[in-house]
């Protein structure tokens, strides 16, 4: 649900644009990892803030 909003899919856009497709799909399947709170999710307010948690996701993976 929460990856509907425009900037989450702009920053998934973006960060599967600076690595892969396949790579982007496993860090936003390996966000689970961070076990993130919702409160931590309303933080995001941009592409950036969300390629930063596909990022940190992607080392979990």
């Amino acid at each position: 649900m929460f990856a509907t909003k425009r900037y989450f899919i702009d920053g998934f856009n973006s960060y599967a644009t600076l690595t892969s497709d396949e790579d982007a799909f496993k860090a936003l399947d390996a966000m689970k990892n961070l076990k993130l709170k919702e409160s931590r999710l309303k933080e995001v307010k941009d592409n950036d803030c969300f390629i930063t948690l596909l990022k940190e996701a992607a080392v979990t993976a």
